[in-house]
């Protein structure tokens, strides 16, 4: 077997700030009308790299690490350090904003329904957002938050999971659990979007539901426990996978053939699959390439956490629908990206913890 040294080094920084980038400007284009360039254009550009997508399957091989290499206290101590500080921050800017902005009165910082939001945007309902928040930009003021939710209930599901169950199985029983797990996900997935009312309950709740993505998270995860079959096959190969990527894309769009990006159908698979070989095979070709541009930082957390953020301000200002637009939100999200980094997050973090 190769060892998990040998592939210590890696491109994965690179990849989820290209993922958060993709986030940000498909939701810019998707808000504004941008009259140079139209929002199908930009659309079918990106849309088959869906940032959110590729920051499940990324989680799924880095979290399996991190719980495989540490105890069960060392491991939710680091993804506490990891989340929570950041987010905290990013929810009391959230607040100051809606009080400059008059979308909420000081007499409404001690309702109860400005209490429960809080209690749901520090711990794990992130997706929760009352009314009294919603008059802020297209509402609510940071709707993107749901996927730290899921990520959330994902690190209980690890906890759970690995320590109590995968890290007693043999590989090759490993490698079925992971795989029935992969196909109930995507059958749960497959039958909500297929079956339940959009506007229902039901659908709302299944949408920030874990067991809707686990798919994703558990392909990223079989990688990590088969490193030693896969990695081999893709490392130094990602202009390989990015061709072959390219092309489909092309293909898709000439056809004016899409998938869901959260929805599990035969198509979104064959997709995933090719996704999953492209995250993979650029991760570990030129592997000190990130570290070399980076120099160990990971802005991409930060600039996931205040683009809906900086768009929603965009809109209360009533920002010119032009490019400079664009160019100014994108700018202040890569900005607040970096000091979110440099102040917040890294401060909380020891050396060894970059997932």
């Amino acid at each position: 077997m190769i060892s998990l040294e040998a592939h210590r080094g890696n491109n994965f920084h690179l990849i989820r700030l290209l993922a958060a980038i993709q986030v940000v400007i498909l939701h810019h284009f998707e808000h504004f009308q941008i009259n140079q360039i139209s929002y199908a254009s930009v659309e079918k550009l990106i849309w088959n790299f869906p940032g959110v997508n590729v920051f499940f399957i990324v989680s799924g091989y880095l979290i399996f690490q991190s719980a495989e290499r540490n105890t069960i206290s060392d491991f939710f101590q680091k993804r506490v350090r990891r989340i929570y500080p950041a987010l905290f921050v990013c929810f009391f800017i959230t607040v100051a904003l809606l009080l400059v902005f008059k979308c909420l009165s000081q007499n409404e910082l001690f309702s109860k329904d400005f209490i429960v939001w809080l209690a749901a945007q520090t711990t794990f309902f992130q997706f929760y957002n009352p009314d009294i928040v919603r008059d802020f930009g297209f509402s609510p003021p940071n709707g993107a938050l749901w996927t730290v939710s899921v990520e959330l209930q994902f690190y209980v599901f690890v906890s759970l999971f690995w320590y109590f169950i995968l890290k007693r199985l043999s590989s090759l029983n490993r490698n079925l659990v992971l795989i029935m797990l992969f196909i109930c996900s995507a059958a749960f997935n497959f039958y909500y979007n297929n079956h339940f009312h959009p506007e229902s309950l039901s659908y709302k709740l299944s949408f920030v539901f874990v067991l809707s993505y686990l798919y994703l998270f558990i392909a990223g995860a079989l990688v990590y426990f088969n490193r030693s079959l896969i990695l081999p096959k893709l490392k130094g190969r990602a202009a390989y996978w990015i061709i072959i990527f390219i092309l489909v894309s092309l293909f898709l769009n000439h056809f004016q053939i899409r998938y869901h990006r959260y929805a599990f159908n035969g198509l979104s698979f064959c997709m995933l699959l090719i996704l999953v070989a492209l995250i993979f095979s650029v991760a570990y070709t030129k592997t000190n390439f990130s570290d070399r541009l980076f120099k160990g930082n990971d802005f991409s957390y930060g600039i996931y956490l205040y683009q809906m953020l900086v768009l929603n301000t965009f809109f209360q200002i009533k920002s010119n629908n032009s490019l400079l637009s664009l160019v100014l939100s994108f700018s202040i999200c890569l900005v607040m990206g970096v000091l979110s980094w440099f102040i917040v997050e890294k401060r909380f973090l020891k050396p060894t913890v970059r997932a």
